[in-house]
């Protein structure tokens, strides 16, 4: 026997807080009132008894999304923001056909973000929850008709799809505090955006030029906090309508063109100076280099005695030009008090750092190379191992690095690098894939990013390529840099390492490793026991050199970087 719409509804009412919520709002208390006629129901129109949406944002409703809302097959618009909500989002609302307004910001769920088979939806707002997932490649031809997307404040991560840029009525997209990954698709300027929020995100390259000009209908563009590089466009000075534009705490260089610095752009840091001719007002739209600020823009201040920084709207301070300083800070940020490993010396005290585990030195006290291999690194690398102005070799392969590879460590003149066996994810910045030199990066013309590490959906032995083609592709693939591949089992709980649940593991790193199979991980387990085994064994051996000790004889490599940086205080270029 079907339910009737009535009893459809009540499937909202749970619990004993839900019957008190249910005696304080029309209808809802069961009663001979019509279901068109309780409060927050929309019904149709024409026959006036056909539920067509369901309004209840903030209402404080406690619970769940029920699914059984899926047999109301008529529904339009479903409004279940600002309540207290918690769960996933049910496949049957996903599968309801006719759906053009379905808005659940602002509650607690959780779970995968959904396919929605309505091509008729046009405002969709998944914001202010605990979601993840990655939009699908084809959600542009999905729902063409799409005016309002926000899936800002989750935990999302992956590409955004070029396929957006056939959403041709799209006014405003908001991705932002996410976990979303590559470039900007340019394709963005095909769309209506008025609205563009993609920041606090792993964005990496430039801004596209075929978002910005004359012909661009952008009033708000809020790109700060990614990994975003290059210059910023002069085309924008262009842009008609635009007014707010933030782009600091990413990794741009060279100035603010003159063009954009305008007092109706970003107007608002200065409105409570009053009028003041000599306000620099491209300083509201971030610091230049050489300055930093507490948000990266007005008002500015010079970098401190002993620090410098190559980019615009640094915040918070800048980058430690010492390479002890540098080193003591890669310790803090990946917890150098849990790591681990053979004749562990000198990290974390005052001692000469030369001196320390897996640190080489040349005879002027110049870093050459870093060996923390299988350490049990954790968190993210810090972006000042970049500014190791003599580092050609870094191994921090085979630990528990999570976020993003450094676009800072194009500064370095690195021959080789190894991020393997970890847990990064995202895309390699640009800049760095066009870094010559690392693990044989630019040879006969090959500018590859996998020479970096194997992107994301791809392994090799390394988890990096030196020749083209080495990175393989894995459907499994999760991270970057992984060194194996296998089908994923099922179900297969003895698959998944022990930390995939530890607290301190950020929230979007635990779902991406939780998907892993045992063939994934592989590479990490194996590469842990090999140093267990070397251990015991008493064949591991401690590669330790100090100023002047003929084992730190440099490499060509090395010997060249001597040679362009012979003085330890350069200064960033």
């Amino acid at each position: 026997m079907p339910y009737s719409q009535s009893e459809i509804l009540l499937s909202l009412v749970q619990g004993i807080e839900g019957k008190a919520w249910a005696t304080q709002n029309d209808g809802w208390d069961p009663k001979d009132i019509e279901v068109c006629e309780w409060e927050g129901i929309l019904c149709d129109e024409t026959d006036e008894e056909t539920v067509t949406g369901i309004s209840l944002g903030s209402y404080r409703l406690i619970g769940t999304i029920p699914s059984m809302l899926g047999k109301l097959v008529s529904l339009q618009v479903i409004d279940l923001s600002q309540n207290l909500l918690e769960g996933t989002i049910p496949p049957e609302i996903a599968a309801l056909p006719h759906l053009e307004e379905l808005s659940l910001n602002q509650n607690d769920l959780s779970g995968y973000v959904p396919l929605f088979a309505s091509r008729m939806l046009t405002d969709l707002d998944l914001s202010s929850n605990e979601l993840y997932g990655s939009l699908p490649p084809d959600i542009g031809e999905r729902h063409e008709l799409m005016e309002t997307l926000d899936l800002g404040d989750n935990n999302m991560h992956g590409k955004i799809p070029e396929s957006i840029g056939l959403m041709k009525n799209l006014i405003s997209l908001t991705l932002s505090n996410n976990h979303f990954s590559g470039t900007i698709p340019a394709a963005l300027a095909d769309t209506d955006l008025q609205y563009l929020y993609l920041n606090y995100n792993w964005l990496v390259g430039g801004i596209p030029a075929e978002l910005v000009g004359s012909r661009s209908k952008l009033m708000e563009v809020w790109l700060e906090d990614n990994n975003l590089s290059g210059t910023i466009p002069a085309s924008i000075a262009s842009m008609p309508d635009l007014y707010d534009f933030y782009i600091d705490d990413n990794k741009f260089t060279g100035t603010i063109p003159q063009a954009i610095c305008s007092e109706n752009l970003n107007k608002d840091f200065f409105e409570s100076d009053g009028d003041n001719e000599d306000h620099d007002f491209c300083d509201a739209i971030a610091c230049a280099a050489g300055e930093y600020a507490e948000d990266g823009i007005y008002p500015c201040l010079p970098c401190e005695e002993g620090t410098n920084s190559p980019y615009l709207g640094t915040v918070g301070g800048c980058y430690e030009k010492s390479q002890g300083d540098i080193l003591d800070i890669i310790y803090d940020k990946t917890k150098g008090q849990d790591w681990n490993g053979p004749n562990l010396e000198g990290w974390g005290t005052n001692t000469d750092y030369c001196d320390w585990s897996g640190v080489t030195c040349d005879q002027y006290g110049n870093v050459l190379r870093l060996n923390l291999k299988g350490m049990n690194l954790q968190g993210e690398l810090p972006d000042e191992i970049g500014f190791l102005s003599y580092l050609t070799t870094l191994d921090v392969s085979d630990n528990r690095l999570t976020g993003v590879v450094p676009s800072d460590l194009r500064w370095a003149p690195l021959a080789k690098l190894d991020v393997s066996g970890n847990l990064l994810a995202g895309e390699i910045a640009p800049m760095l894939c066009h870094k010559t030199g690392i693990n044989k990066n630019g040879e006969s013309g090959d500018f590859n990013c996998d020479h970096v590490a194997c992107a994301v959906g791809t392994y090799s032995a390394t988890g990096y390529a030196m020749e083209r083609g080495d990175c393989k592709p894995c459907s499994t693939g999760k991270l970057l840099g992984q060194k194996s591949c296998a089908p994923a089992v099922a179900g297969d709980e003895g698959n998944k390492a022990p930390w995939l649940n530890m607290p301190n593991l950020p929230k979007m790193e635990r779902e991406i490793a939780d998907e892993m199979s045992g063939g994934d991980i592989a590479g990490i387990v194996f590469g842990v026991l090999f140093v267990v085994v070397a251990l015991f064994g008493g064949i591991a051996i401690l590669v330790k050199s100090k100023r002047g000790d003929e084992s730190a004889d440099p490499t060509p490599e090395e010997q060249e970087a001597m040679t362009a940086r012979i003085n330890p205080d350069v200064e960033f270029t």
